[in-house]
């Protein structure tokens, strides 16, 4: 923790322990308006709802930057949702966050490769409590060797989250529309 030469105001997140560490940081959004990191840990082992070990379900830290210090301030961690919690399934292999212009809301896109899904959260911002909104998935079936919702391959802009699929040269566009004030995520388009 310190001060660069030009006067900014730095610090070091650490994570432990050492088995879950491997590959921190290797994926990292951050929305500068809101002040809000996301951090994946793709390769994070986790437990079942029956406490058995799962090796590689992976989870992502999001930070706070404190208005005061400017010291980054853990405030949450996410994990997948038990129902497709499995070995492998590389929860944080892409990730993106993004503040709505003109609106108090932020969402949070999490790449899930193994399992060839994407989740969307949106954070209520008075209590810093993410709510799983959608889970995005293709039209076709994928498998985790096709890196649907990996690194470089996630992007979110305004009420619209694009996830990539790389070796089937697609990239899935998804729009949230509103039915009855309840918010839904559907395929709008596919870029090949």
């Amino acid at each position: 923790d310190g001060t660069s030469p030009d006067g900014i105001a730095m610090s070091q997140i650490l994570t432990s322990p050492e088995e879950d560490a491997r590959r921190y940081g290797s994926v990292i959004a951050v929305d500068r308006s809101a002040a809000i990191m996301a951090v994946g840990r793709q390769h994070a082992g986790g437990h079942d709802p029956a406490g058995n070990r799962v090796s590689n379900a992976g989870s992502v830290d999001i930070f706070k930057q404190s208005e005061s210090t400017k010291r980054w301030e853990l405030i949450a961690t996410l994990s997948a949702p038990s129902d497709i919690l499995k070995p492998n399934l590389n929860y944080g292999s892409g990730i993106a966050v993004h503040k709505l212009y003109g609106r108090d809301e932020l969402y949070l896109l999490v790449g899930a490769s193994g399992g060839a899904i994407s989740i969307i959260y949106r954070l209520d911002t008075i209590n810093l409590d993410w709510t799983e909104e959608a889970i995005l998935r293709p039209d076709e079936a994928l498998t985790s060797e096709h890196d649907f919702g990996t690194r470089h391959g996630v992007a979110l802009v305004e009420d619209v989250a694009f996830v990539a699929c790389a070796p089937r040269e697609v990239v899935f566009v998804y729009r949230r529309r509103y039915d009855g004030g309840t918010s839904h995520w559907d395929l709008y388009q596919k870029l090949h």
